[in-house]
């Protein structure tokens, strides 16, 4: 397990709320590189300060009064560039680590911080216009707000504020993007995507067998070794049958003692374990905590209108708790169902302070169907890059057609190249053209227990277009096929000059 620094240590120890835009500026949190993603070099030159990052070349040119923004990942090439109409005067690099870089400027007087993840954060202390160049033709975007991701096949950038109401005249298919204008303390955020290589070889190896129940959230020894023949990594998803008090805290509901037999068996056949964890829906501490059960409800109709926790505001007390369950119960990750829908600080801060917490070899799993605002397809790839796999599409069928929506929302390759993969849940199941799409996307199936038992008699077909058409086709030649149609791809595109704007999700429970 990575050692974690002493400020991120009490930052955790201290704080109930995320911390925000402001506060993420100190270079004494989250100050550390991860998941391999870090600052290159830091360099000055004749008015011009250049920073490396694993996945982006960022160039301060002092004069123009513009910030120009480079992907490194796949496609070497410029995305953007911020101007602040001046040129900027007394720009000094104040410190360089391997996790970040501060700069300081006179006039007009900003704060800089460059994440090794290819983050860009701007701190405006007077008021300062800052317009948004795209370098590139966006195939896809999704908003919140002043919240905007634009891409094609090959990368990107994403843009965030932390004032979430601002008319920035955000145009995805113009030159001119989105303009900013800043007032003192305002906060904005540059992402270059992907902020990392993507991870073949775990993509192709890893598969997960998921279990939810709303009777047994533990499993006999022979139900979890005959997962084995399916997947290297069980996920149990009982979330009520699986903890006492669940949106309280995690205390194994039939003891630890259980809760330790499932995980030895599991290691015993080579398989690792991780467990339902929510940070959405944990409401100690919060105005909520009377809203928190510990019986199977109907869930559409006691549960589901509850609002849960949009904007970080229990996570000093939700990191305590899942704190305590790694150290005392040891699995070995945690899946969150449902994140920080009005925060993109505290989603950021949310996922490098979990990884933090189960270090580079911890397994980290988001379902997040919804990730940046509760109706669109807006997230944030750099908060992204730090799971290892974002689990996205829960009842939402009707757009599994859209490859777009495959492609985009829910693999994320070359914007944040973590591991996308469809939640495909419910009545849903594989069928052969699924299992075509997900891979043409290069995204991923889970397995869930239900389809191998043709729960209810919904699934007879499941588990054979599951092995003919998906994992029989897992292997080192489908990388080269996935790249080839998206170059494919991004030729088509460059010459429509296509952009779309994403439709709203309207068939999520």
């Amino acid at each position: 397990m990575t050692a974690r620094s002493d400020a991120t240590v009490e930052m955790q120890a201290n704080r109930v709320a995320a911390p925000t835009f402001q506060e993420l500026m100190d270079p004494g949190l989250l100050p550390d590189p991860q998941c391999g993603m870090r600052v290159e070099s830091a360099t000055v030159q004749e008015g011009m300060i250049g920073v490396v990052t694993t996945g982006a070349e960022i160039s301060l040119d002092a004069a123009k009064g513009e910030i120009a923004f480079g992907q490194r990942v796949g496609h070497p090439r410029r995305v953007a560039v911020l101007s602040v109409g001046r040129p900027i005067h007394n720009a000094r690099i104040v410190k360089s680590t391997p996790g970040l870089v501060l700069v300081t400027c006179e006039a007009p007087k900003l704060t800089l911080r460059i994440n090794g993840d290819s983050l860009f954060m701007l701190h405006a202390h007077e008021p300062v216009g800052a317009v948004v160049h795209s370098a590139i033709r966006p195939a896809w975007n999704g908003s919140y707000g002043s919240n905007h991701l634009l891409v094609d096949e090959w990368g990107g950038f994403g843009l965030y504020c932390s004032r979430l109401k601002m008319e920035d005249g955000y145009t995805p298919a113009g030159p001119v993007v989105a303009t900013y204008p800043l007032v003192p303390d305002d906060v904005l955020w540059v992402g270059v995507c992907p902020p990392k290589p993507y991870d073949w070889g775990r993509s192709l190896a890893d598969n997960i067998v998921v279990h939810g129940s709303g009777t047994n959230g533990y499993p006999s020894d022979d139900e979890l070794r005959s997962w084995k023949a399916y997947g290297n990594i069980a996920m149990l998803c009982s979330e009520v049958m699986l903890w006492k008090d669940w949106n309280l805290d995690f205390i194994p509901r039939e003891g630890p003692g259980e809760f330790a037999r499932v995980r030895k068996t599991l290691h015993d056949v080579g398989m690792r374990l991780v467990v339902y964890a929510s940070p959405y829906y944990f409401f100690k501490g919060t105005p909520l905590e009377k809203n928190a059960m510990n019986k199977y409800p109907d869930f559409k109709t006691t549960f589901f209108p509850n609002p849960g926790c949009k904007s970080g505001e229990n996570m000093g007390l939700f990191m305590q708790a899942i704190g305590k369950l790694v150290r005392e119960h040891r699995p070995d990750g945690l899946y969150f169902d449902g994140q920080y829908a009005d925060s993109a600080a505290a989603l950021y801060a949310l996922a490098r302070e979990t990884r933090a917490l189960l270090g580079e070899e911890g397994i980290c799993e988001w379902h997040s169907t919804f990730e940046l605002g509760l109706d669109g397809d807006c997230y944030v790839p750099q908060a992204d890059a730090y799971v290892d796999f974002n689990f996205r599409g829960e009842g939402a069928k009707g757009r599994y057609k859209d490859f777009n929506y495959l492609r985009f929302f829910v693999s994320g390759y070359n914007v944040h190249n973590s591991v996308g993969v469809i939640c495909n849940n419910y009545d849903v199941g594989v069928t052969p053209e699924l299992a075509r799409d997900v891979l043409k996307a290069n995204a991923r199936f889970h397995t869930f227990e239900g389809w191998m038992n043709n729960w209810q008699g919904m699934f007879p077909d499941t588990m054979k277009a599951l092995g003919e058409h998906y994992s029989a086709r897992l292997g080192p030649e489908l990388r080269e096929s996935v790249d080839r149609q998206i170059d494919a791809r991004h030729r088509e595109n460059m010459v429509r000059g296509h952009c779309e704007d994403q439709p709203r999700l309207k068939e999520n429970t």
